[in-house]
């Protein structure tokens, strides 16, 4: 994508993400916006695309594009689509962080040599004080030799494109319906008498040269399906 393109994605995604446009509600029009970003038609038309490809707005036939339901975009959000902290109540605790030896699956996927090193960590993600999700991550040492606790508690994709300058492409995800474990339950204070109810996300993550660079497993308990990519 264009700069400008990209700009412009950027600052509706934020507004949409910290609640500038509510959900549900009706954004600028096309008009209204090549206008506000002084924009050509296509380039408003591609970030409309983009934006709706990852679930965040959808259109209404003759009337326009909407935000969607603001839980399916929180949900976004947190799930890691674009990996971006958005709004600052997000945060993120390392719960461990090392290196260990791939396995078979990994050395497939990372297209690594058996038992060469990976980067393992396990983190919570909070809002505003409260835990939403649990994610475990694996990505090749290789490529992130100088990866540290400070780099997770952050953003992880905002590693890769700016810190490595790497070109992130897209993410592939399977998602599962779950009862969260024992173990689970007590990282994300839930009681052990109850059960829960969670979706499992396994994304795979993508450079745009073809390489993975990412697999993460991340918990939610009460989260809403959505079957988005980013691609950008």
């Amino acid at each position: 994508m264009s700069t400008k393109t990209s700009d412009i994605l950027d600052d509706l995604k934020e507004k949409i993400m910290d609640g500038v446009y509510k959900g549900d509600s009706k954004l600028p029009t096309e008009q209204e916006l090549i206008s506000y970003y002084a924009a050509s038609r296509n380039t408003v038309r591609n970030v409309l695309k983009e934006l709706e490809i990852e679930g965040l707005i959808y259109s209404r036939q003759g009337s326009g594009y909407y935000t969607q339901d603001e839980q399916i975009v929180s949900s976004i959000a947190l799930r890691g689509l674009s990996e971006t902290p958005y709004s600052q109540t997000i945060t993120n605790k390392v719960l461990k962080f090392e290196k260990v030896h791939a396995d078979h699956e990994l050395s497939q996927l990372f297209d690594i040599p058996l038992n060469n090193r990976v980067i393992y960590f396990r983190r919570l993600r909070y809002k505003s004080g409260v835990p939403l999700q649990l994610e475990d991550s694996y990505l090749p040492f290789f490529l992130f030799p100088t990866l540290t606790k400070a780099d997770i508690e952050g953003s992880i994709f905002h590693y890769v494109e700016v810190t490595k300058k790497l070109r992130i492409k897209y993410a592939r995800r399977d998602y599962q319906s779950i009862l969260m474990s024992e173990e689970e339950k007590q990282l994300m204070d839930f009681p052990a008498d109850k059960p829960v109810a969670a979706m499992k996300t396994i994304s795979t993550n993508y450079l745009d040269i073809g390489r993975v660079f990412e697999r993460s497993v991340v918990i939610e308990p009460n989260a809403m399906h959505t079957d988005v990519a980013r691609r950008h």
